[in-house]
């Protein structure tokens, strides 16, 4: 999958800003935090099982472009109750 970079530049009072799509930046911090994003998603499948969550896999951070990602309103619940 191609992760696209949506480029935004403003024209401010002081001159102009450029932002960049907030998904380019959370792959950059899952990579930061464990070394790449294989290991993030390595991590979130162990966390699940951990919490005996059976209805949930992740093949990665984001949910796009897969057949094989999924999780339950359960399931979901209990993860965001540790966020």
């Amino acid at each position: 999958m191609k992760v696209f970079k949506k480029v935004k530049t403003y024209l401010t009072g002081k001159g102009f800003i450029t932002t960049y799509s907030l998904f380019d930046d959370k792959i950059r911090a899952f990579e930061n935090i464990t070394g790449s994003e294989e290991i993030f998603i390595e991590m979130m499948n162990n966390f699940v099982l951990d919490k005996g969550l059976k209805n949930t896999h992740f093949d990665n951070p984001h949910g796009l472009d897969s057949d094989t990602h999924y999780t339950s309103a359960y399931d979901l619940a209990v993860i965001t109750a540790y966020a």
